[in-house]
């Protein structure tokens, strides 16, 4: 049996992706074998195909854009040695998503797949950080040797989002509702209080916005709420759920709403964002360089570690200043507008992609993504998804 080359492509692109989730580095001896197995098959795909134009996505021009910008930046970087290095990882990131959102382009219906494969790939990320380090590992640590919690708990929340698309859309679902309360269980177990907001914004905008009768919508987003204010109570007050989740959820909220006695994780970040923004308003143009806020922290301030400023519109500032953080974010506001648009279609697809897309918006205030490389990808997916203009149901 002779197996084609789209066959063979579209294998490696989900073998890419498993082992980007499982691996703890970038630098993992598996990422750098499969990102050289990956470009050879995707070249000679992509190329191959007199159909396809490079200008026709405006994500690649995007995401080009974005390289040159910082790779220009490397020679005016507060320190260059910092921005190569990071400037190559993006490079390694952004060259390997080029050449699949161009395979996409011409092969949608490989979009569900993805959103599978991801799901898959996302427990057997859990399985393997809780069967090596324990399933209260994140209970008093924040990272293993190999991820952070923050990693385990998104990709967990949006394995879990997908389920519950899939699972409202699917004639074969009852294997879907397995697959969402297992990511929901290691969710939890990560103790990320932004992966908790991964999984409710998208859900939540999905049925606040999947009617068009104002009274089913106000009162979606009545449930909601309410929906919300529940799970907040119980992970507060039932004392397994508090000493895992709970505590950080309660500084956070003491932090930006009640005030009050902030947790250490709050307290840092809240710092990292006063110190970056002391240090934006010197150079707020065109910033210091890729990952120079970390360069920044280890010339001025004795933390004891380098620190990164955990927050993606703070970091981007520092690094890429005002014209680089407004060339960032022009993807997401071109793929919100977008969405709008396409609203009153109703497309069940397209109403999670919106709902994911204002959960990245809202939760890159805590974590730095622009350099992630399943993250991006995701970005992809869901530019395609929003940027339908032909109204495709995606069969499942």
């Amino acid at each position: 049996m002779i197996i084609s080359l789209k066959k063979l492509t579209e294998w490696m692109i989900y073998l890419y992706i498993i082992i980007m989730m499982i691996s703890g580095s970038t630098g993992d001896l598996a990422v750098k074998i499969v990102r050289v197995c990956i470009m050879p098959f995707l070249m000679m795909s992509v190329l191959g195909d007199s159909s396809i134009r490079f200008v026709k996505s405006k994500y690649c021009l995007w995401a080009i854009l974005f390289l040159l910008y910082n790779v220009v930046m490397c020679f005016f970087a507060f320190s260059k040695s910092y921005a190569v290095e990071y400037t190559l990882t993006l490079f390694y990131v952004i060259i390997v998503n080029v050449f699949i959102c161009q395979y996409i382009y011409n092969h949608r219906y490989i979009i569900i797949s993805i959103l599978k494969v991801f799901m898959f790939g996302a427990l057997l990320q859990g399985l393997l950080i809780y069967g090596q380090n324990g399933l209260l590992v994140f209970l008093s640590a924040r990272a293993t040797e190999d991820t952070s919690a923050n990693t385990v708990g998104f990709y967990s929340a949006m394995a879990a989002v997908f389920a519950f698309y899939f699972y409202l859309n699917s004639k074969t679902n009852k294997k879907y509702i397995f697959i969402g309360v297992i990511s929901t269980i290691f969710l939890i177990l990560s103790a990320s209080r932004k992966a908790f907001m991964f999984l409710g914004i998208p859900i939540a905008v999905y049925l606040i916005i999947k009617s068009k009768n104002p009274i089913k919508v106000f009162r979606n987003l009545l449930l909601s709420f309410l929906a919300m204010a529940i799970s907040i109570l119980i992970v507060l007050n039932v004392p397994f759920l508090y000493d895992i989740a709970g505590n950080r959820i309660e500084g956070l909220l003491n932090a930006f709403v009640f005030g009050g006695v902030i947790d250490s994780s709050t307290d840092t970040r809240l710092s990292l964002i006063e110190f970056g923004m002391t240090y934006f308003q010197e150079r707020p143009w065109f910033g210091y360089g890729m990952s120079n806020f970390k360069a920044l922290v280890e010339v001025y301030r004795s933390w004891g570690s380098l620190y990164y400023a955990h927050n993606n519109y703070v970091e981007l500032l520092v690094d890429c200043g005002i014209v680089g953080t407004l060339l960032y974010f022009s993807l997401y506001v071109d793929m919100f507008i977008s969405g709008l648009k396409n609203m009153k279609y109703r497309i069940p697809i397209q109403m999670l992609a919106m709902g994911c897309l204002i959960s990245f918006m809202i939760c890159e205030y805590g974590m730095v993504t622009y350099n992630e490389a399943i993250y991006q990808l995701l970005l992809i997916i869901f530019f395609f998804i929003l940027k339908d203009k032909h109204q495709i149901i995606y069969k499942i």
